[in-house]
């Protein structure tokens, strides 16, 4: 496992390192946090050979774009309404993202 804060100098130099060296790149986060040299499209072109994959409940563009929490994605979808008590009571605690968790898992078994 890696921790590289990709908002610094020396954390997109670490991200740049390993992607030198890999062959899959699977993200899910918001395209406003992959800028710069590390915007998809500079990523595709620096590293041609590179699968990017970008998990997203909302896509890379909208208007629900900047959104993309879980919280947000269960409440929208309507599946926090199917998680509550009968009767209704407070709103479940929602601890993984359920979506981009399974389909990261599909990703990496594909």
């Amino acid at each position: 496992s890696v921790v590289a804060d990709v908002a610094t100098a020396a954390g997109a130099k670490r991200i740049h390192e390993l992607l030198a060296k890999a062959t899959l790149l699977m993200t899910n986060l918001p395209p406003s946090h992959l800028a710069g040299d590390l915007s998809l499209a500079q990523l595709r072109a620096k590293y041609p050979s590179l699968v990017i994959v970008h998990l997203s409940p909302w896509g890379l563009t909208g208007p629900e774009t900047p959104v993309g929490d879980v919280c947000s994605w269960y409440a929208s979808s309507g599946l926090a309404s199917l998680l509550t008590g009968s009767p209704p009571s407070d709103p479940p605690a929602i601890f993984a993202n359920l979506g981009e968790g399974i389909a990261s898992c599909w990703l990496l078994a594909a």
